[in-house]
């Protein structure tokens, strides 16, 4: 194993350099792109999806301007005697080599994941591990001392926008689907719902250390002062909730009020409590929440997460009667890896769905065959440069060169702390795959309705804990009303899920209560406990054990209730 160090500061020498085994050689780092080639790759990854079918040349010339980037770079690093140490370690085969990248956020401004060999077919973060790595040591180290016989995996999925947002489940569902396929032991959780108290209550109730990984679906953005506060205007004008004499804030739940800024800040975009809008989190909030409750790695498919500006361009931006910036560290992934995160995967630009889709199903995969995660993630990565397809709007197809856009920020490899389970915790893990509800199966298995899940979740959790679904007979209720009792059990959002049709068998208030009794408690505690008392106190009894815990209660064909076999 290699590890090749580009350093923004030697050593031993003033400058930049290129180091292999404390061995330094200078060179003299180009600017690869003029501001108006710079400014056209940006617009490639964050505009021509929106109008693929025009400036097709321009889209073309910033493909292609990639690779020609990525050999300006390489020209420059590995020149004389730091060729021919890159040369011997290439012989050894390239995905020995690990490529690290150290410096300020101005060094990390360039685009390294470009990088390209010209003497081969393709780009070396294809072939080879490319990490990031700040100069400053961190102050806290997120770590995972205790090794488990699961991996624990939470995922955040942020849908403000509702019908006019991405889909809810695109990349939870195919992840579920590979848990359920994984040689590894997983516990997979989706944080609902997705707003900051129920994610900074849900680790605190886990305890710090719990989880290896949190994954961030969710939207992502450099904002000025002005848009961030575009953005609270609008929440605003759905809930009146904000702080007197704090102009267009409204409450924000655990962190303080936004004084203004310069330049831009990094936010990611989880749900607003009380209106379907977004509520920004400024990086410096994230990375404080999951460093208290010691995350080590942290996920982030959020648009435009690990997008450094370089420092004239954060100067630019500057809102109006700003003061002067404290830094222009505008990338989140690096913020998180600065207060503790052992390595954090986020993205340059935006991402598009369907490309998220690929190097997340590609990363979870090998993850889940017990890969090394500095493998999974260059697999990824190779997937995007593979398939470069991408779903446009209109409908379109085109094709993007956004393998260049993971970023990975790592303070140290730090493999996953998994051990192998004892068989008493084996036998518990699959006793509960086991004892999970499982639908009835349907001729086509169940597909879309992602809105109608997303839409009856935040009825149950964000207005009240009782749902009636209406519809003509054939119209799905049933399938509807099945499908989230598995979907909420495996993802961690109900511990148990009870189902009483009455189309089969018209049940009493005691039929329903020994039912749901005996498989909360247990044979045991059933009989001692709640068989002896009264069917008053027996409904008091129940009620108060199932207040305790999250439950699924599906009572399907209500109508029935009047006693009558199959009335209407």
């Amino acid at each position: 194993m290699t590890v090749i160090s580009i350093r923004e500061q030697g050593s031993s020498h003033a400058g930049p350099v290129v180091c292999f085994d404390n061995q330094e050689y200078p060179f003299q780092p180009p600017d690869p792109f003029s501001p108006a080639e710079e400014a056209r790759l940006e617009w490639y990854f964050e505009e021509h999806l929106r109008f693929p079918f025009l400036d097709t040349v321009k889209a073309e010339a910033a493909a292609a301007s990639v690779r020609t980037y990525g050999e300006t770079l390489f020209a420059a690093i590995f020149d004389g005697k730091a060729y021919g140490r890159y040369f011997a370690a290439r012989q050894q085969g390239i995905e020995t080599i690990t490529l690290e990248i150290a410096g300020s956020p101005a060094w990390h401004a360039r685009h390294w994941e470009a990088l390209w060999d010209p003497e081969l077919a393709e780009p070396l973060a294809v072939q080879a591990t490319f990490v990031r790595r700040n100069l400053t040591p961190q102050a806290v180290q997120a770590r995972h001392d205790e090794k488990t016989p699961t991996l624990k995996l939470l995922v955040v999925t942020a849908r403000p926008g509702g019908a006019r947002d991405v889909g809810y489940r695109t990349i939870s569902r195919p992840l579920l689907e590979m848990v359920r396929n994984a040689d590894l032991p997983v516990e997979f959780e989706l944080l609902r719902p997705a707003t900051y108290r129920s994610l900074e209550r849900h680790l605190e109730r886990r305890g710090a250390g719990y989880y290896h990984i949190v994954h961030f679906d969710v939207h992502g953005a450099l904002l000025s002062y002005d848009q961030f506060e575009q953005v609270e205007h609008r929440r605003v004008q759905d809930h009146l909730t904000y702080q007197p004499g704090v102009a267009f804030q409204p409450d924000r739940y655990g962190r303080p009020h936004l004084p203004v800024y310069a330049g831009v800040k990094a936010f990611l975009f989880l749900e607003d409590e009380q209106a379907p809008q977004p509520d920004p989190v400024e990086a410096r909030e994230l990375a404080g929440l999951l460093t208290r409750h010691r995350v080590p790695i942290v996920v982030l498919n959020a648009c435009q997460s690990g997008k450094q500006l370089a420092v004239n361009e954060a100067d630019k931006k500057d809102a109006p009667q700003a003061a002067p910036a404290p830094d222009s560290e505008t990338s989140l992934g690096s913020q998180l890896m600065a207060a503790g995160a052992q390595t954090v995967l986020a993205m340059g630009y935006s991402v598009t769905v369907s490309a998220a889709v690929l190097i997340m199903r590609e990363l979870y995969r090998n993850l889940f065959e017990r890969a090394p995660l500095s493998v999974a993630i260059r697999r990824g990565r190779r997937a995007l440069y593979l398939d470069k397809r991408r779903r446009a709007y209109y409908n379109q197809s085109i094709e993007l060169e956004d393998w260049v856009l993971p970023v990975v920020y790592e303070d140290r490899n730090q493999p996953l702390p998994l051990r192998e389970p004892s068989p008493e915790e084996s036998a518990a893990f699959f006793t509960r795959r086991a004892t999970n509800y499982a639908p009835p199966r349907v001729a086509y298995e169940f597909v879309g309705r992602d809105l109608d899940v997303l839409q009856i979740e935040k009825a149950l959790l964000m207005r009240r804990n009782i749902l009636l679904v209406r519809g003509m007979g054939g119209a799905g209720k049933s399938t509807l009303l099945h499908h989230p009792g598995w979907w909420w059990q495996q993802t961690g959002l109900v511990d148990q899920v009870f189902y009483f049709g009455y189309d089969t068998r018209a049940w009493t208030r005691q039929q329903l209560l020994d039912a749901i009794a005996r498989q909360v408690l247990g044979e045991n505690d059933y009989r001692a406990y709640f068989q002896p008392l009264g069917l008053d106190a027996q409904q008091a009894f129940l009620v108060q054990r199932l207040r305790a815990r999250r439950h699924l209660l599906i009572l399907d064909n209500l109508e029935s209730i009047t006693g009558a076999e199959m009335a209407i």
